[in-house]
């Protein structure tokens, strides 16, 4: 029997309130908990420690790199190399009650990023023949110019969620206790972006140039 709330662990509470989040349940009546928790899996466990070491080490390599080194590159995946730390060292200290739904569209907002640029990188080459050598897109067929808009529109949209909601959420997490089991899909948000950059960063000179441009 688990809270509906925060999927805390209700069996042999005597009150009739979630001691996590103060939601109140009956025993008596299946509609006020769940006998489901969402907790994670020892595969989906070892999939978010092995992404929060990419988290870290994917930017560092692009970082590496590049020539001469972007200043846009540790400030945007920054903020996913810290929220490696305590999410790896959350899976690691207790079992996390979060929903596999909530860790998907935590990393979806990247992935779509990162579909985006490279599928655009595809398409410049093919369309071009290589890449641009002067700065917009001055002479881009309408598809190619509507692929950049929407991979640039992407990425900044993430990049300034990132930057500047980010933070907002880790402290709604910290400072309200029902809202304390998003941590984990808030911290891999952070950590799919700097995948995301690091993954972004290690592709084509050429192409690097152009977007930074």
């Amino acid at each position: 029997m688990f809270c509906r709330g925060c999927e805390y662990d209700l069996a042999g509470i005597e009150t009739r309130c979630c001691p996590e989040c103060g939601r109140p349940f009956d025993p008596v009546d299946a509609s006020t908990f769940t006998r489901l928790p969402g907790q994670l899996g020892r595969g989906a466990r070892h999939a978010i420690l092995a992404a929060c070491a990419a988290g870290v080490v994917l930017p560092v390599l692009a970082l590496l790199r590049a020539d001469p080194p972007f200043l846009i590159l540790p400030a945007a995946a920054g903020p996913g190399i810290l929220a490696s730390i305590p999410v790896m060292a959350g899976l690691t200290l207790w079992p996390m009650r979060t929903s596999p739904w909530w860790i998907s569209l935590a990393v979806l907002p990247s992935a779509v990023v990162l579909i985006l640029y490279y599928s655009l990188v595809v398409h410049m080459h093919l369309t071009l023949g290589g890449w641009p050598t002067s700065i917009g897109m001055s002479g881009f067929p309408a598809g190619l110019r509507l692929h950049a808009d929407l991979a640039l529109a992407s990425w900044n949209v993430v990049l300034a969620a990132n930057l500047l909601l980010w933070p907002i959420a880790v402290i709604i997490c910290a400072a309200v206790p029902r809202w304390r089991r998003a941590v984990l899909p808030v911290g891999l948000y952070a950590v799919a972006h700097a995948i995301c950059v690091g993954l972004m960063f290690l592709g084509p000179a050429g192409f690097i140039s152009w977007w930074l441009d």
